[in-house]
């Protein structure tokens, strides 16, 4: 059997292995083919699982009868940020009435995207899961097929062969008043937001570019002809989402809303007019949570990439393809509403429609 695409298999972001610091066994196949197992609807929801290093925050999401798909990340205890980010795929498969499932990495920070790794779990109660990883510490065996792997699992289930660890209980209870509050990937929507300084934002660019621009090509690999999209990210489910039609000199409303969970209805149906699905909001929010930013669009003549809000306004990044004519220097060289990085990027202030528009000074 050919190894799945990531696109075949459920999305599930349930890896922690990394809370004990284990090593799982990896694999080039899942234990068995897609579509023999429905959806198990108890994974479906938010959950939250506690160690020294933080609190994992786990979301998962169906797609369709077979696929799920969510995300997981970290967040630290001591300054409430958020680390490993991570996006994966899996599926479910029952052998002999153990529950199993196949998880392969897409996008993150400690996974190695297109490998399979496993679970077994154990639903304790609707909001609780008991969750064990096959390891790679003693099983190191290789397969050449998911059919052979399959087979090998089937036949030694209860043997020291397979070295299931516990990777812990996750739990929909609601944090105590001694855990930190879960920040979205956008920054408070707040009327006023903490101030930020442009040369900190520059900054900011300077050391992110390379993944600032890996979202822009992204998203232009995606977008279809004579649309035009404007996306932020409010958490890990939440978007403000626009979407235009060229016509001539005019655009027309496809959709335009705001704070809106991805897998409603009217955002389905526009997404499938794009011929998206909800696996490219998704890649597309982490390749931004991994810029540091929050919002893309092509509604100018550039792509623009939305860093952080502060104050009564919010900082982006314009993106050129081809070098600012120097006619045009001044223009993106106020030092108010525009500070040129270089000749294809630009900082810029967008503020609200009264008041000052320039970017707030030290």
């Amino acid at each position: 059997m050919k190894q799945l695409k990531y696109h075949q298999i459920i999305l599930i972001s349930i890896l922690i292995f990394l809370l004990n610091g284990c090593i799982p066994y990896t694999s080039n196949y899942p234990i068995a083919g897609k579509g023999k197992e429905k959806i198990d609807g108890r994974l479906i929801g938010e959950w939250n699982l506690k160690s020294e290093l933080g609190i994992y925050k786990i979301f998962i999401a169906p797609f369709n009868d077979t696929i799920w798909i969510g995300s997981y990340y970290r967040l630290y205890e001591k300054n409430n940020q958020m680390t490993n980010m991570n996006t994966a795929y899996g599926f479910n498969t029952k052998i002999n009435d153990i529950l199993y499932l196949n998880v392969q990495a897409v996008f993150g920070d400690t996974l190695t995207k297109g490998k399979f790794v496993f679970f077994k779990y154990n639903i304790i109660s609707k909001d609780s899961i008991e969750l064990f990883f096959l390891s790679g510490l003693k099983f190191d065996t290789k397969f050449d097929s998911s059919k052979d792997l399959e087979d090998f699992i089937t036949s030694n289930q209860d043997s020291v062969k397979l070295l299931f660890d516990r990777a812990g209980i996750a739990t929909r209870d609601i944090p105590d008043e001694t855990d930190p509050p879960v920040t979205s990937l956008a920054q408070s929507m707040d009327f006023m937001s903490p101030t930020i300084f442009p040369d900190e934002v520059k900054e900011a660019f300077s050391l992110n570019k390379n993944k600032i621009n890996d979202a822009k090509h992204y998203f232009k690999s995606i977008l279809p002809e004579k649309i035009n999209i404007y996306v932020e990210f409010k958490d890990y489910q939440k978007i403000d989402f626009w979407v235009f039609k060229t016509k001539g000199e005019n655009l027309e409303k496809i959709i335009e809303v705001w704070d809106a969970d991805i897998y409603n209805n009217e955002i389905q149906k526009v997404l499938k007019q794009l011929n998206w699905n909800a696996y490219e909001l998704i890649i597309l929010r982490e390749k931004l949570y991994h810029a540091n930013c929050i919002s893309i669009s092509n509604l100018k003549n550039a792509i623009e990439v939305g860093y952080k809000r502060s104050g009564m306004g919010k900082y982006s990044f314009d993106l050129f393809e081809t070098p600012i004519p120097a006619e045009n220097w001044e223009k993106y060289n106020d030092s108010c509403m525009y500070i040129m990085i270089d000749n294809l990027n630009v900082l810029e202030y967008g503020g609200p429609a009264f008041g000052s528009q320039c970017m707030p000074k030290r």
